[in-house]
């Protein structure tokens, strides 16, 4: 395999991945757009609910805590206990309000219904209202660090232009580039193979000429005859 070979089939490589890179990004601020302006519910996808944080509230060193500007993945809330960090809807607010704290209570009802005191690691006093179990939105697994400033900034004209725009038309530049070497190697191909297609020719062209005895052209030359 040639060098030129081995580059192309890396730059292809390069391609594909930057591709998907595009794709995925393309893909979740399509999501959160999209979803966002059907309905005040954050999105979700296969069952997971991405949230940004913008509060330092949930900042330490304990288990499930982070910092601001994170991105944090929620699951489905199934048997929580004190200890968990929870993410709900704010009942004090009157527009849609997301907090996500630690769970340091639950609260049985007679009833059955069940209520939860919760409490930001970093805040010195719990939160006023105790949250229903039909307020919390999912319970945090996982997050990101800085990768919630990083989506904010995408949203952002800026931030889709740098890294959306730019790598796109970096892209198509690329491609093109691609497209002219791709054929330029193809006819330098095709010209070395007519070339010795016609050195073939000519060899064969030589090789079906006998040749003269004596200088003399095949007429010219005596014929023998036997003698009896």
């Amino acid at each position: 395999m040639t060098k030129k070979s081995v580059s192309l089939k890396i730059a292809n490589i390069v391609s594909i991945v930057l591709i998907c890179m595009l794709a995925v990004v393309l893909l979740n601020n399509i999501v959160f757009i999209v979803k966002g302006a059907k309905s005040e519910e954050p999105p979700t996808i296969l069952g997971i609910t991405p949230l940004v944080v913008l509060s330092g509230s949930m900042e330490g060193e304990a288990e499930g805590a982070f910092p601001a500007g994170s991105m944090i993945f929620l699951k489905k809330a199934e048997e929580l206990a004190v200890g968990d960090v929870i993410a709900y809807k704010d009942p004090a607010s009157s527009k849609l309000s997301i907090v996500t704290h630690r769970i340091i209570e639950v609260i049985t009802e007679e009833d059955g219904s069940v209520y939860y005191r919760t409490k930001g690691d970093a805040n010195n006093a719990e939160d006023p209202n105790a949250v229903s179990a039909g307020m919390v939105i999912g319970q945090y697994f996982f997050h990101l660090p800085h990768m919630g400033d990083f989506s904010l900034f995408l949203q952002e004209p800026v931030g889709m232009l740098i890294f959306i725009g730019v790598p796109i038309m970096l892209f198509i530049t690329y491609d093109s580039i691609r497209g002219r070497m791709t054929k330029k190697k193809k006819d330098e191909g095709q010209a070395e193979l007519e070339a010795e297609l016609a050195r073939l020719r000519a060899l064969a062209g030589e090789g079906s000429e006998k040749p003269a005895a004596d200088g003399q052209s095949p007429e010219e030359q005596p014929s023998e005859k036997t003698q009896e």
